[in-house]
């Protein structure tokens, strides 16, 4: 059984403590002001912690200034989308300056140490929405992509 918790950004943290032992908590988004604050701080400090993150320029910046990604165990940075919707290899298409490609391995770059970075599988595109024109799929947010991630790639009974 891989007991997953999947984390917010909204009043609930507050109860943090409250959450069952997971084996993985999964972040959405930038995370820099909540990994600040009691009790989520000392909650996550040990923890093993994967964040799904979008593309935006400045999401991360907060997390690398503050060191969060030297200070917590975030093994994984995974990107809310599918290699149909970006392509991890070019940097034009909306990359960010953190990640970069070394020894044809995709990486987060925005701390000392360099995280492993991943796109979502192909398996998601059949629970993602095709509204928008310009992506032929998508999840209608980072949150909603977290969820897919913790079920579909983690294989979580309990989230």
């Amino acid at each position: 059984m891989t007991k997953i918790a999947l984390l917010g950004r909204g009043t609930s943290l507050k109860y943090i403590q409250q959450i069952p032992h997971c084996d993985i908590y999964v972040i959405a988004n930038r995370f820099g002001e909540e990994l600040e604050t009691e009790p989520v701080k000392s909650y996550l400090k040990d923890k093993t912690i994967h964040q799904v993150m979008n593309r935006w320029q400045d999401e991360p910046d907060m997390m690398i200034r503050l060191g969060h990604y030297e200070s917590y165990n975030i093994e994984r940075v995974i990107q809310p989308y599918t290699v149909y919707m970006k392509d991890p290899y070019n940097f034009n298409d909306g990359n960010n300056r953190y990640y970069k490609i070394i020894d044809n391995k995709f990486y987060f770059c925005g701390g000392k140490n360099r995280i492993e970075a991943f796109m979502l599988d192909d398996d998601h595109i059949p629970h993602m929405d095709t509204y928008q024109k310009r992506y032929p799929h998508h999840y209608p947010s980072t949150g909603n992509a977290a969820f897919g991630y913790a079920t579909l790639n983690l294989g979580a009974t309990d989230i």
